[in-house]
């Protein structure tokens, strides 16, 4: 694969990452997180800012009926703002 540059001061590049790859592990990382998700007819844009896993995130989501969930970030990212 290619080499991607990643501009961190002080550490090495690495190489560009594969669909579906992180840098992190889903199971057990905690950090606050965001999601998009859907229910029947509508959009749900969620924010958890307590520190969980994705597999908490995920049965969250479920507990509210959501469908269909993207994770859009986390720790510092999940700040959202809607108007």
């Amino acid at each position: 694969g290619r080499m991607v540059a990643c501009g961190m001061r002080g550490k090495p590049p690495h190489r560009g990452l594969e669909p579906n790859e992180v840098l992190w592990d889903p199971a057990t990382t905690r950090a606050a997180f965001s999601a998009i998700a859907t229910r029947d007819d509508k959009v749900l844009l969620v924010s958890v800012t307590q520190e969980i896993t994705v597999r908490e995130l995920a049965s969250l989501l479920l507990e509210i009926g959501a469908r269909d969930a993207l994770l859009l970030g986390g720790s510092g990212d999940v700040n959202m703002y809607v108007r």
